[in-house]
């Protein structure tokens, strides 16, 4: 069972701030054959993940983000060990300007501002294969730039 909930208010026509919390309770009841995983969480299902953001426009044209990302520690695969909780840092800034007939908007960003570590995906392998386990990782601190135009 679990429920979400999102929430997004506007206290002044600049500012805009934006949260959102899900929270999640799993458990396998009936394993089949495989009674050992009775009881426990199914994987990759964190009890609880949050968002909170804040968006400030001090002027036509220019908006700048902040956003926080909170993800609770989860199994990685049944009978694995559990992936630890992490959050991410994220920034953005965009200036939309008329170039003639046209929009062009100018776009900077940092995502995981802190250059947060964090592994989402973690499972042995059998023997045979020459690696004891697959593992996937959270993308680190990455800047970008973008220019769009609208015609």
């Amino acid at each position: 069972f679990g429920g979400e909930v999102a929430v997004s208010f506007r206290p002044i026509p600049e500012l805009r701030i934006n949260g959102a919390l899900s929270l999640l309770k799993t458990e396998i009841t009936d394993a089949g054959a495989a009674t050992q995983f009775a009881g426990e969480e199914l994987p990759r299902a964190p009890n609880v993940t949050a968002s909170a953001g804040v968006t400030v426009t001090p002027f036509d044209g220019l908006e700048a983000t902040a956003t926080v990302s909170y993800v609770d520690s989860t199994k990685s695969a049944l009978g694995e060990a559990t992936l630890e909780a992490y959050t991410v840092v994220d920034l953005s800034a965009s200036y939309t300007f008329e170039a003639g007939p046209s929009n062009l908007t100018l776009e900077g960003f940092i995502s995981n501002l802190f250059d947060e570590r964090y592994v989402t995906f973690d499972e042995a392998l059998p023997p045979g294969f020459g690696a004891t386990s697959l593992r996937a990782v959270g993308r680190p601190r990455t800047f970008g730039v973008a220019a769009t135009v609208e015609f």
